[in-house]
């Protein structure tokens, strides 16, 4: 009796049959076989039968190494080999059991042809493809027997012999066209979740907008997800960036959406944004449109008073967490209530003589520095770092000063350096420009001195775009008429500013920092226009080769964006055409 892979009586016979013929095959060698339950006088005899064409088999030879060698084989042979084992000895008790059959030989892979290689079948399947082959061999064997094929058209007179060579090599070609087709055709249909050029050109068929040469796992959620994705138009989750195990850069996104998604938004998508691509959106408060008494004017371009552009790490104005922020010596840093105003500040205080401690990282260890907290930038884009300062008048424990004004003689303050870090694509150190003189710089201010204590100063750092002329000593100063505005260079992708406090003369010192922001210093049009709401600014890098800006933007406008919407693209550099900017009006 057989029962599965055993044999339980003398006698009993094992046949396995090989239904997928091997191809580039040259010789055999070898083989080796696992059997369980073999004795001396409890085995199997061993034999095989091979076919060259995967039709006509040869008889049943005993299965040993020096006539599995003999056999001659053509790499593009259709090598079929079957097994017949049956249980032979004098011992007809237990169970033998057949495991596997390995064969060992020399094997050189097929190699397609131009004309295949070029055709749309070669990115989906091969000539040696298992399921082509399977079907191939399958329709040969229905035209090489009778029945469909008239009899008249000879073939089979002599078993085993050469003779319908010719024919086979025929219908076997006709056969393995056809099956390349059938098995494209159903991997077309069942099948293309498993082919990611076939899932992408679905998902384009279907609507959705997706990067060049898109991972394959963000496709398999875009198809599992399509109807989410469809009702995120028209909402924030358009711009909303992947989440990701890399190092998040700082950015709108990250301040604005509090989790990423599982794929880049659509608008993303659309435009092929790429990790270190600048990308701004910015929906105009009401009251930074037209004409608004504080706010705005017909041609004024600022965007400091509006926080939806901000980049750095709180858009509050209030200091809410202290992890937010690069620190440097972060022990001497604490946030702090100032009752006197109101406002939740970040107080740098206690800093020993000679010591350094604030918003930043540590200027001498670059290599070492922690990058979470950079900020993405451009290039080709003027950029602001503001903030509020102020100098707190001591306790009588610090002090017995009563003066609101510094002198050599009583509390003197810290010095206070204010500049920007800069840094490549790699992380790489990067000198910002001065300017005024176009020479390496990063500070722009060496040290601020305020003239009165318990009042808070507006400081404003410009850093202009690379291609920014030089400006004079008096047009290249800060807002306090003193230090120098700074310039990018061509490399820079991201920034740590920094605003350090450094104890000159004593350990009694304290500092508040208030409302840090770093943003676009402006856009390169005013919006003085009336009459127009829920109007979109937009700083994006365009790296859709296969679209123009304005295909970019009629599909933002028919598809991504409310209909009730205006906007405005501010393309920078990367994009594939010279800057434009229709948008709707």
């Amino acid at each position: 009796m057989i029962v599965g892979n055993t044999c339980s009586e003398i006698g009993d016979v094992l046949l396995m049959e090989s239904s997928i013929p091997i191809t580039g095959l040259t010789s055999i060698t070898s083989f080796i076989d696992v059997i369980i339950g073999e004795t001396g006088t409890r085995f199997f005899l061993k034999e095989f039968s091979y076919s060259n064409d995967g039709l006509n088999f040869s008889n049943f030879i005993p299965l040993n190494n020096s006539n599995l060698s003999a056999i001659t084989i053509s790499s593009t042979d259709y090598f079929l080999i079957n097994y017949r084992y049956t249980r032979a000895g004098t011992d007809s008790t237990g169970i033998l059991e057949f495991d596997s059959v390995t064969l060992n030989g020399t094997f050189s892979t097929p190699i397609s042809g131009t004309i295949f290689q070029s055709s749309i079948f070669a990115q989906f399947e091969n000539l040696v493809d298992a399921d082509v082959l399977k079907w191939c061999m399958n329709v040969t064997k229905k035209l090489y027997y009778k029945g469909v094929v008239p009899n008249y058209i000879l073939r089979r007179i002599n078993q085993n012999s050469s003779e319908d060579k010719d024919y086979i090599d025929f219908w076997r070609t006709v056969a393995n066209y056809f099956a390349i087709v059938v098995i494209y055709g159903r991997r077309l249909i069942d099948e293309f979740k498993n082919y990611p050029n076939l899932l992408e050109d679905y998902l384009e068929q279907k609507g959705l907008f997706l990067n060049d040469n898109p991972q394959y796992q963000d496709m398999m959620y875009l198809m599992n997800k399509y109807f989410d994705e469809i009702r995120q138009r028209g909402t924030l989750q358009i711009i909303k960036e992947k989440q990701s195990t890399e190092l998040p850069l700082t950015s709108i996104f990250h301040t604005k959406s509090n989790n990423g998604k599982s794929v880049n938004g659509e608008l993303l998508r659309l435009i092929c944004y790429k990790n270190l691509d600048e990308f701004i959106f910015n929906l105009i408060d009401k009251k930074y449109i037209g004409w608004n008494i504080n706010n705005s004017s017909p041609l004024w371009q600022g965007l400091t008073n509006q926080n939806s552009v901000n980049k750095a790490y709180e858009n509050s104005q209030d200091v809410l967490s202290l992890v937010n922020y690069p620190l440097f010596n972060s022990q001497y840093i604490k946030k702090e209530h100032d009752y006197w105003s109101d406002k939740h500040v970040m107080e740098i205080k206690n800093v020993p003589l000679s010591g350094t401690a604030g918003i930043g990282i540590d200027p001498n260890d670059f290599p070492h520095a922690d990058f979470n907290k950079v900020i993405r930038v451009h290039e080709d884009v003027d950029y602001e770092i503001t903030f509020w300062l102020k100098q707190p008048t001591f306790d009588d424990s610090d002090s017995d000063s009563t003066s609101d004004s510094w002198s050599l003689g009583g509390n003197q303050p810290a010095q206070i350096p204010v500049g920007c870090f800069a840094f490549d694509s790699d992380n790489n150190q990067t000198n910002l420009l001065s300017i005024n003189t176009g020479l390496p710089c990063n500070y722009a201010l060496s040290a601020i001195k305020l003239s009165k204590v318990d009042t808070y100063y507006f400081v404003r750092v410009i850093i202009y775009k690379k291609d920014e002329p030089l400006k004079s000593i008096i047009d290249s100063q800060t807002n306090l008429n003193v230090g120098v505005n700074l310039k990018f260079q061509t490399t820079i992708r991201k920034i740590i500013p920094f605003v350090f406090s450094i104890s000159r003369f004593s350990s009694i010192n304290s500092l508040y920092i208030w409302d840090f922001k770093v943003k676009p210093l402006k856009t390169p049009f005013s919006t003085g226009f009336v009459q127009t709401k829920n109007f979109i600014e937009i700083w994006m890098e365009q790296n859709n080769m296969s679209l123009t800006n304005e295909q970019v933007e009629e599909i933002m406008r028919r598809y991504l964006l409310p209909y009730n919407c205006n906007f405005k693209n501010i393309y920078l550099a990367n994009n594939n055409q010279s800057s434009s900017s229709s948008g709707s009006y």
